[in-house]
């Protein structure tokens, strides 16, 4: 659910900076809210989450935020919708970590690691890093026992630095923090491709953090996506969207109701419809959201001989990619079973199962 475009920070590896604030208006109103509610509550059933996304969704305002959250709960079907926030949590303080204690929100917080990484990529327009409010901000959720977990995302500077995923796995350690994922950088516009995080790259930063994390030996300690692997290898349904193969059960939600794939940037032929002024089941039957099943569901079909195709499904649609442009029935930058590179998801695959076949042996 994106409730405004705006941010208050510029990060440099931005895949949203095309689109932010464009059009008029990009602020939710209530009304829509309301309006999204009841032609979406009616038509789904638990597990249920509505994930309050931005921009910053801390912009609208706390206001907006405390007739929202009174608004879910109490239409019908509300008592029983999970929620969460994501956030650079540079705003947070002990009123919005309250309200969201109050509604029993779960927040996601954008954290890149040490402080010299975070710096380097999350700024203010004018250039500042964020290191410093982002801990004031989770300091904020900590006082009012939110739970909370971290994602950051790896640029290919920050890959490239030695001892990179060493060092992060650790200072999330020194801050207590205890469940977190890692998100290659990758954007498809011309201005951003500099940051993007290559196969080989993103390969080696995750299996260096992955022999830090089993060094470990600390199972309390969850990684998003070495948790993936584990409940894939052993026949669970992956919570992990991006990997799951599940993205027709997962809508982006714009500020004036237009449904999407997710909050990550598609083609515009791939705008649903209005849920402020048509039902789910509506949106479902119509000939763009059908496209994006029989698309995204192209793009995973090749990968029937593939031995991780149960664990990766092709990978996220926004990382697909043909003639050096997005397309949903690509490859995945990262399935380098598909597209031939080094690296990627199969050597990352391949060497957790290798090293937990070692242990077992030995």
């Amino acid at each position: 659910m994106t409730v405004g475009d705006t941010c208050n920070l510029a990060c440099r590896y931005c895949y949203e900076a095309a689109r932010r604030g464009q059009g008029p208006d990009r602020r939710m109103r209530i009304e829509t809210l309301r309006r999204i509610l009841d032609n979406v509550l009616p038509y789904v059933r638990p597990p249920f989450l509505l994930a309050w996304h931005g921009g910053e969704p801390l912009l609208m305002g706390r206001e907006f935020f405390e007739e929202a959250l009174d608004l879910v709960r109490d239409v019908a079907g509300g008592d029983w919708v999970m929620m969460g926030l994501q956030t650079n949590a540079t705003l947070l303080d002990a009123g919005w970590a309250e309200l969201l204690r109050k509604h029993s929100v779960g927040v996601g917080v954008s954290l890149d690691g040490p402080p010299a990484a975070h710096d380097a990529q999350r700024v203010t327009p004018n250039g500042a890093g964020t290191y410093a409010q982002t801990l004031r901000g989770i300091g904020a959720l900590r006082d009012a026992g939110v739970p909370f977990g971290t994602i950051a995302v790896i640029d290919a500077a920050h890959a490239a630095t030695p001892g990179s995923a060493k060092a992060l796995f650790e200072h999330f350690g020194e801050l207590g923090i205890r469940s977190y994922d890692v998100h290659p950088s990758l954007t498809h516009t011309a201005a951003g491709r500099w940051a993007n995080l290559s196969p080989a790259d993103y390969s080696r930063f995750m299996i260096d953090l992955f022999e830090r994390w089993i060094g470990e030996g600390d199972p309390d300690i969850r990684i998003g996506f070495f948790e993936h692997f584990f409940q894939g290898m052993t026949g669970q349904k992956s919570e992990t969207c991006y990997l799951s193969g599940a993205c027709a059960s997962v809508l982006g939600v714009g500020p004036q109701g237009w449904a999407i794939p997710c909050t990550r940037p598609f083609d515009a032929a791939f705008t649903f419809g209005n849920l402020a002024e048509r039902s789910l089941p509506d949106i479902l039957r119509d000939p763009p959201f059908q496209r994006f099943k029989r698309e995204e569901a192209a793009g995973r079909g090749d990968l029937r001989s593939c031995q991780w195709s149960s664990l990766c499904a092709a990978g996220c649609p926004h990382d697909r990619v043909r003639d050096d442009r997005q397309a949903i029935d690509g490859a995945n930058v990262y399935c380098t079973c598909q597209t031939g590179a080094q690296g990627g998801y199969p050597a990352i695959f391949g060497h957790i199962r290798a090293r937990i076949e070692a242990i077992v042996r030995a």
